[in-house]
């Protein structure tokens, strides 16, 4: 069976919760309003999809958010939760880590030409690896094993948790430093196709581990 994990108490920025105070946050009331916030930046940033779309975006980002702060953190310790912090696309987020997701899949959807980027067969052939930003991003991929090993032994997600904010700041500066589509020889994207869906395939099976979803698209 299962094995619970206790956690302290989840507060609010604005300041701790008290049942005499009448500041007690009900947990559907919580996911309710993350949701709520979650949609106003999913409708700010992609104004032009679809409504039912735009909805499932914002619950998929909203849900997200709010586990990645909870599981980020070590289980005996208070859990401050920040709307701003947790449903930021550029920082230490849940929704930063799910938007690397989206831009690999967009990456590997433009380089074969295809709607659903996890429908890719495995590539064939050695991967070269040359550049600093790709040693990096590749060497902390082969520690994922022994990362989860450690969250298991521990009984602490924090440790999966900060192995995906890494894997997808890693992957942001090799993104940045190395192209890919238009990368010097065909090779070379090849070689840089194939680490893009090691690194996908990594954050989807790691934020997967903590019940978080990583959509294709956002």
């Amino acid at each position: 069976p299962p094995e619970p994990i206790f956690y302290n108490y989840i507060l609010l920025k604005e300041g701790k919760m008290s049942t005499r105070k009448g500041t007690v946050v009900l947990l559907s009331d919580f996911l309710d309003e993350v949701t709520r916030q979650a949609r106003e930046r999913v409708d700010e940033q992609w104004p032009d999809r679809p409504e039912n779309e735009r909805a499932e975006i914002a619950r998929i980002i909203g849900i997200g958010a709010v586990r990645f702060t909870i599981l980020s953190v070590k289980p005996n310790r208070n859990v401050i939760f920040d709307w701003d912090t947790a449903l930021s696309f550029t920082g230490d987020s849940g929704p930063y880590i799910q938007y690397s997701c989206t831009r690999i899949a967009s990456i590997l959807r433009k380089h074969a030409g295809v709607e659903a980027a996890d429908d890719l067969p495995a590539p064939e052939g050695e991967v070269s690896i040359v550049h600093d930003a790709e040693w990096a991003l590749v060497l902390r991929l082969a520690l994922v094993e022994l990362d989860t090993a450690a969250a298991l032994d521990g009984r602490n997600t924090g440790i999966l948790a900060n192995t995906a904010l890494d894997i997808a700041k890693r992957f942001s500066a090799f993104y940045n430093a190395c192209p890919v589509l238009n990368a010097d020889s065909a090779d070379t994207r090849a070689s840089r196709i194939a680490i893009c869906m090691a690194v996908r395939r990594t954050l989807v099976n790691l934020l997967g581990i903590i019940g978080i979803e990583a959509p294709e698209r956002m």
